[in-house]
């Protein structure tokens, strides 16, 4: 267990792994535990209230799970729901209700659920808040390279699953050192900013993109096919480019190396993330402002770029590599 669990209270460490827990939860998954949760304590309290044993403050949880996971609108409907099942389950049990008793308990119930539901709403947009802030690069927008690798690890689990075929591409900028230097950070930043800008306008729902270094950046996408994921590199090398030529005080171009991830390749991210990135520097070795592409195909990957032509697709000499021309 690291030091920072241990220097927590335990409390807060159950609540950060509840979070986790429901943060993992699809929509429908959510939903179908909120019913079966609701229905499980209703159960319950029609039993035991004949005995005196009230258990009305369990509804709480299925309307701090359906406020957090489901926003505002279901919790507020699950809020009043819960508010009424405690005297449904009163009802199913023979006690006698009185009207007036009756009133006061909703109202009380109904008050109470939605100052909870409205605490947790505000939870959860901090909790989003912080997570936006931890996981960003604060100069450019993207995902910073922890959150850039968390998410795309997930992203590759889950097209191993679906049979999904993946583009990771890697893009350094030339000539960035040289900006710096000559014209200051104040330029250099401008510079990633608007590269970022321009990446992000090509990116799609499901697409990751994230600063993975000082000029580097990284973007790893779902394609349909081989041939589609040659087209989105060339497509988002040329868009990248034509927003750096925008400037044209600086001369700043981009050298990007893309692999082509089957969804049998077998390989890790870590091992993904390297050969791309050795496809990026086969590019800045041999010219710069060039696109590196290859086909992942068997497990064992060792690449040897030739000379990389300028804006166009290179041979990837390698035994387990199918060449993309």
């Amino acid at each position: 267990m690291s030091h920072e669990s241990t220097d927590r209270p335990l409390i807060i460490d159950v609540l950060l792994a509840w979070v986790r827990g429901i943060e993992r939860l699809t929509y429908g998954q959510a939903s179908l535990l909120l019913a079966f949760s609701t229905i499980l304590i209703v159960i319950a309290d029609s039993n035991t209230i004949r005995h005196g044993i009230y258990l009305a403050p369990l509804y709480v949880v299925p309307v701090c799970l359906s406020a957090w996971r489901l926003g505002w609108r279901a919790g507020m409907m699950t809020a009043f729901i819960s508010a009424i099942l405690p005297l449904g389950a009163a009802w199913i049990s023979g006690v006698p209700l009185a009207v007036a008793s009756t009133l006061a308990n909703l109202t009380l119930n109904v008050s109470a659920l939605t100052l909870v539901v409205t605490v947790v709403n505000g939870l959860r947009l901090s909790f989003e808040q912080a997570s936006l802030l931890a996981s960003s690069d604060q100069m450019t927008g993207a995902l910073n390279k922890a959150a850039f690798e968390e998410n795309a690890n997930m992203l590759v689990m889950s097209a191993r699953a679906t049979s999904q075929t993946l583009i990771l591409a890697f893009m350094d900028l030339d000539g960035f050192k040289a900006v710096n230097d000559r014209y200051g950070h104040s330029a250099g930043d401008g510079i990633l900013q608007s590269f970022a800008e321009a990446a992000r306008s090509q990116m799609r729902i499901g697409d990751c993109f994230g600063r993975v270094g000082g000029d580097e950046f990284a973007v790893l996408a779902p394609v349909s096919s081989i041939e589609e994921g040659q087209k989105m590199a060339f497509t988002l090398h040329r868009r990248l480019s034509e927003a750096l030529a925008a400037d044209p005080t600086h001369a700043v171009t981009c050298s990007m190396g893309a692999l082509i991830i089957p969804p049998d390749h077998g390989r890790t991210l870590a091992t993904l993330m390297r050969h791309t990135d050795q496809l990026m520097y086969a590019v800045k070795h041999s010219g710069k402002n060039a696109v590196n592409l290859a086909v992942a195909e068997h497990d064992g990957l060792e690449a040897d770029a030739q000379t990389v032509p300028n804006q166009n697709f290179v041979l990837f000499v390698a035994e387990d590599i199918r060449v993309a021309q």
